[in-house]
């Protein structure tokens, strides 16, 4: 998918917000697949933090307690594989399963459902799952992955005075059924298991980012379809 240009070089306005909304989705979504070394010494280098800053300062609305949650980014475990195993302690096994899992399905109900629902969105959209990273319809990356594909197309239609209605109005039933939903739920799971302020950060920016899209999305575009 092709680049959008740096937020800063784009004038204020619809463009400008259309953008640091697909930016932000974006980062989260490759913050959030499973941690490779080079993401490690990212998170070390503090690199994340400055990425969502730029972000978070161009939307066209606050992200509540984002701040405080950017903190979190520069408390990193220095040991790649310790930081490896909290990711896959937390989110990718357990017994019984993973404390805490990135999987939408599993948060709010039937997951069967719930992959069936993402997968319509995704193929309205002319989109098919990557056979490479091979992640599941509802896991976190895909969606948040989904959201920002929709709003980069934002960025293309306002670039061409083309009508945004269909990607803003998908954008919205989406977040609001899906990731708004359940990453709340993902955050306070976290927090009641006291695991590492990185991750804990990482998830709650992620949470409180999608439900103050939906809200913006809702407020400019009416209320989610049912």
């Amino acid at each position: 998918m092709q680049e959008i240009a740096e937020i800063k070089s784009i004038e204020a306005g619809p463009e400008s917000d259309a953008a640091a909304r697909s930016m932000l989705y974006r980062y989260l979504a490759g913050w959030l697949r499973f941690p490779w070394e080079d993401f490690h010494k990212s998170a070390l280098g503090g690199e994340l933090a400055p990425a969502a800053s730029e972000c978070l300062a161009a939307l066209p609305y606050e992200v509540e307690g984002a701040a405080e949650l950017i903190e979190l980014f520069s408390v990193v475990e220095s040991d790649y594989d310790l930081f490896q195993s909290d990711y896959v302690g937390l989110f990718d096994v357990g017994a019984g399963g993973p404390p805490c899992p990135l999987y939408g399905g599993n948060w709010i109900g039937d997951r069967q459902k719930t992959m069936e629902e993402v997968l319509r969105f995704y193929r309205f959209f002319g989109l098919s799952l990557s056979k490479e990273e091979r992640d599941l319809p509802d896991h976190v990356t895909t969606q948040l992955e989904f959201l920002h594909f929709l709003s980069f197309k934002e960025v293309e239609a306002i670039r061409e005075s083309a009508d945004v209605g269909s990607y803003r109005r998908a954008a919205r039933d989406f977040v609001a059924r899906h990731p708004a939903r359940w990453l709340p739920r993902a955050q306070q799971k976290l927090e009641k298991k006291q695991a590492p302020d990185f991750w804990r950060g990482l998830i709650g920016l992620a949470a409180a980012y999608c439900q103050a899209d939906a809200a913006y999305l809702v407020s400019t575009e009416g209320p989610v379809a049912k």
